[in-house]
């Protein structure tokens, strides 16, 4: 056989392993690159699906002044000592009332109902 065909064959099978290599990085390089475009356009979408959620949970929200006038100013009155200066069981739920917005107004002359002790403490 020709030494110079074996060389060209050689040569030719080389070079045709390399341009496939290189090749073949190239494309992995564009299906990482393709991943990452991917990733971040999800983040995008996602992204702006919680802004919306979030504006239209924002834009539900209801706001509610409540004033609880009698029953505080009593307290006020009665407690002089910082030191003993505490919530009575009604005050505090009064105000739980009025910050979970279930607070109802009391008449002067009406009395807020006793709830019972919660049982097991």
């Amino acid at each position: 056989m020709n030494p110079h065909a074996l060389l060209i064959g050689g040569a030719a099978i080389v070079a045709a392993l390399g341009g496939s290599f290189l090749y073949g990085r190239s494309v992995g390089a564009d299906g990482v690159i393709a991943e990452q475009e991917r990733t971040r356009q999800a983040i995008a979408e996602v992204f702006d699906k919680a802004q919306q959620g979030a504006a239209a949970a924002i834009a539900d929200m209801e706001i509610k002044n409540v004033t609880i006038t009698q029953p505080i100013r009593t307290e006020v009155r009665t407690r002089t000592v910082y030191a003993e200066c505490k919530h009575t069981p009604d005050g505090l739920r009064a105000l739980n009332a009025a910050i979970t917005g279930r607070a109802e107004p009391i008449d002067p002359g009406e009395l807020p109902r006793v709830d019972p002790a919660p049982v097991g403490r």
